[in-house]
């Protein structure tokens, strides 16, 4: 199984000097965002087990078969 979190971060800031009327002078004016962009979460998982996994589970049934097996004869 993977986990994975893509996506992107996005910031800026704009300043700037304004004179709306000459009597009164400047004035600063500012603006900041920031912000995550696109962020997206995936999770890919192993539809098909692994070969040790299968081979496990065959010897498993092999040894459950023998036991049966053998059980069968003493009787």
């Amino acid at each position: 199984m993977t986990l994975s979190l893509q996506g992107y971060t996005i910031a800026w800031a704009q300043s700037a000097w304004y004179q709306e009327d000459p009597a009164a002078g400047f004035w600063l004016g500012s603006y900041a965002d920031a912000g995550i962009a696109n962020l997206r979460m995936m999770v890919a998982v192993s539809p098909v087990p692994e070969p040790q996994a299968c081979l496990m589970l065959l010897g498993g049934l092999g040894v459950v078969a023998a036991v049966a097996r053998r059980r069968r004869r003493l009787v």
